[in-house]
């Protein structure tokens, strides 16, 4: 359009010179007309020549009307250039915003970052990395080769190289010398086509997570010091009177040798038969008042012999009241009752006064009062454990919901803004933070795991494994998968997460395999020689693949909470929680997990729970 605008202005501008010289030419010639003798004759050329000059001017017209309406046309272009100048520095200053934006959330986010491009050289880091590596604004452009770092036992610059070449994702915690436990994560820098033009190293101050999991672990040591060690007789009962754990102290002092020959138990089988009325009685009274305070009972040992005892016991209610189970404590009373027994003979014989009574009844009122009231620190003390993992866990999560909340925003309003590298960085963040929070939930829930009561109860493993599997059916179909199942199980005395071991054993045999065609076994044997259960005749459990094996150095590993053998994203990734959550299960019910593995070919994990079939 404004070619032809120009074409116009052109030829507009050649016609008008044109009739501005033959006006020249009417003007020279006009005085050579009016002295020449033959000047009718030029006259004759002039009149043509103005006739011509007539037609010209008519053209001329004609032409500036249409150089007025192009430069109409010329006008509104302009307007609309205007417009769209406008727009696109709108554009220009909302790009300069976001760009503030990213600027300002580098500047002020806790993960470190680096960037190196595919020589290696740094091209642009995030200031929370100065506690990893020593960076500073002008080492911008050096190899990463020639910047010293912070970390102990760690090859930065070996790590950085095998990534950049074989691909491959480098996950660790590592220490620095400020004493700080970061989450280096090294993995490649993808462009659009999704080659790769670099590296991106990053690290996660996970100081505090890993204080609060040392915490965890020593509080609940003490804890279960505590529990077993305490000089009563604690046991949790259920409704029906079912003890579902116990301490060493009830162990030993009734002459078992293992909490597995306790757990399960009715209470009134540990119950001298003269005093199992009594005791049954008491314990009607307690389901309706929910408490029992100072009842003498006889519990039997193991020989036959009797342990005099006094029982005080509390309940644990659920929201709506209804009753859950007790905390319940005996207190060896056989000195204190023999003593009481010689006593009252020293004084049917010395025939004492009744204030001497009234002395020793007082002595024994307090002796119970000191049980109750280490029941309640006992009581207090779970309670301020349980407080102490659910506001850690909630503490930890809450910064993390802000992260994930604020680089959603981002890639929701200014997504579309970004380039593919911005959103990619935005949407690793989500997931770093998302995986996170997975790993803080599975901490609290790792933390409340030896806290459950056991539900056992009789179980067909038939039901049990075709629930799992069903659960399963599109990890299943979509990889692939052929699974044999045994159809012989017994049925076993368990709680029933039980399940969450057979779901946890099935995913992984699933995930770490690399055949084509993955095949998966499940099925039970009798305990063989020394194998654990084998003295209980306790059925062994497995779960058997063709998957990629495990290192014999790494068998106790994969039991570690959080312990992964492979990168985050590699085998379908995961929180590395899975297998420590079985075993404690299985431990819970008595039992062990053990394995057997070549390298390439295939693993078998092997449980027993320590039960006989039902």
């Amino acid at each position: 359009m404004s070619r032809e605008h120009d074409h116009r202005w052109s030829t507009g501008c050649r016609q008008l010179i044109q009739f501005q010289e033959k006006l020249r030419t009417v003007t020279v010639w006009q005085p050579v007309i009016e002295q020449d003798a033959f000047g009718l004759g030029i006259a004759d050329q002039v009149d043509s020549t103005l006739a011509g000059i007539g037609l010209g001017h008519q053209e001329l017209l004609a032409s500036n009307e249409e150089l007025q309406s192009t430069n109409e046309e010329l006008q509104s272009v302009n307007e609309e250039l205007f417009t769209v100048n406008a727009e696109y520095q709108k554009k220009i200053a909302e790009l300069t915003e976001l760009n503030n934006d990213i600027d300002n959330l580098f500047q002020i986010t806790d993960i470190g970052k680096v960037f190196l491009d595919a020589e290696l050289r740094v091209r642009k880091f995030t200031p929370a990395v100065i506690h990893s590596v020593n960076l500073m604004a002008h080492d911008v452009g050096r190899p990463i080769a020639h910047i010293s770092h912070n970390l102990l036992e760690v090859d930065l610059l070996a790590d950085v190289k095998r990534v950049q070449q074989s691909g491959e994702r480098v996950a660790r915690d590592v220490q620095t010398t400020g004493q700080k436990w970061m989450q280096m994560r090294v993995i490649p820098y993808l462009q659009e086509s999704g080659a790769s033009n670099g590296v991106i190293v990053t690290f996660v101050d996970v100081t505090e997570l890993k204080r609060t999991e040392a915490a965890l672990r020593e509080s609940e040591a003490r804890y279960q010091d505590l529990y077993d060690n305490a000089p009563d007789l604690f046991a949790s009962l259920d409704t029906t009177g079912g003890i579902s754990t116990c301490n060493m102290t009830f162990v030993n002092m009734l002459q078992y040798t293992s909490k597995a020959e306790i757990i399960g138990r009715s209470i009134f089988e540990f119950i001298a038969p003269d005093a199992l009325d009594d005791a049954r009685a008491a314990f009607e009274e307690f389901r309706r008042t929910g408490q029992s305070s100072n009842v003498v009972q006889r519990l039997l040992r193991r020989d036959g012999s009797v342990l005099d005892a006094i029982l005080n016991a509390s309940a644990v209610r659920d929201a709506a009241g209804k009753l859950l189970y007790s905390r319940s404590a005996w207190r060896d009373h056989t000195a204190a009752r023999q003593a009481a027994d010689d006593r009252r003979r020293h004084l049917q014989e010395r025939e004492l006064d009744r204030a001497e009574i009234e002395r020793q009844a007082e002595c024994l009122r307090q002796h119970a009062a000191e049980l109750q009231r280490r029941n309640d620190e006992l009581a207090r003390s779970n309670k301020d454990l349980d407080d102490f993992a659910n506001i850690a866990s909630h503490d930890l999560k809450e910064p993390l919901h802000a992260v994930r909340f604020y680089c959603t925003l981002l890639l929701e309003d200014y997504g579309d803004r970004l380039d593919e590298s911005g959103r990619d960085k935005l949407q690793t963040l989500v997931r770093q933070v998302s995986h996170m929070d997975a790993m803080v939930d599975s901490l609290h829930q790792f933390s409340q795991l030896g806290r459950f009561d056991l539900n056992a109860r009789a179980i067909d493993m038939n039901e049990l494994i075709t629930r799992v599997i069903d659960s399963l059916h599109l990890a299943i179909e979509s990889s692939s998968t052929e699974i044999v199942i045994a159809r012989d199980f017994p049925t076993i005395t368990c709680d029933p997460a039980v399940a969450e071991v057979w779901r946890n054993l099935v995913t992984n045999a699933i995930k770490y395999n690399d055949k084509p065609r993955k095949h998966i076994e499940i099925g039970w044997r009798p305990a063989q020689g020394t194998e654990p259960g084998a003295e209980r005749k306790s059925p062994v459990f497995f779960v058997r693949d063709n998957g990629i094996g495990i290192k014999r150095k790494d068998y106790n590993k994969i039991f570690d909470i959080f312990r992964r053998l492979h990168a985050t994203g590699v085998h379908g990734g995961g929180t590395g929680v899975g297998l420590t959550f079985a075993r404690r299960i299985i431990e819970r019910h008595g039992g062990q997990i053990w394995l057997e593995s070549t390298v390439g070919s295939g693993t078998t994990f092997y449980f027993t729970l320590d039960r006989e079939p039902a």
